[in-house]
């Protein structure tokens, strides 16, 4: 299954990605990210930091489009995270 995400690069430009959903992962839903504007993929970590540092907006966004992948549990997940200052300058 594949589902379109928006997602917000570095400066809060959105960019298109697709998200390739992989069953029986701990995040279900991420697996790999392909911009579509660069060709450049992204690593699953690399994609899970971009979500944890944006994911009000991008729940916001997903939800109109694939609600039924997101549940509560996983919104409350990044926000904590982000509540912890998981962020990738912080690696």
């Amino acid at each position: 299954m594949r589902a379109h995400r928006l997602i917000y690069g570095s400066l809060n430009e959105p960019v298109l990605a697709k998200i390739h959903v992989e069953e029986g992962f701990k995040n279900a839903y991420v697996a790999e990210a392909v911009f579509e504007e660069t060709g450049e993929y992204l690593s699953e970590t690399e994609v899970l930091l971009l979500e944890a540092q944006n994911a009000d907006r991008i729940f916001d966004a997903c939800t109109e489009h694939a609600e039924e992948e997101f549940d509560a549990e996983n919104k409350r997940e990044y926000k904590f995270l982000v509540a912890q200052g998981f962020t990738k300058k912080g690696l």
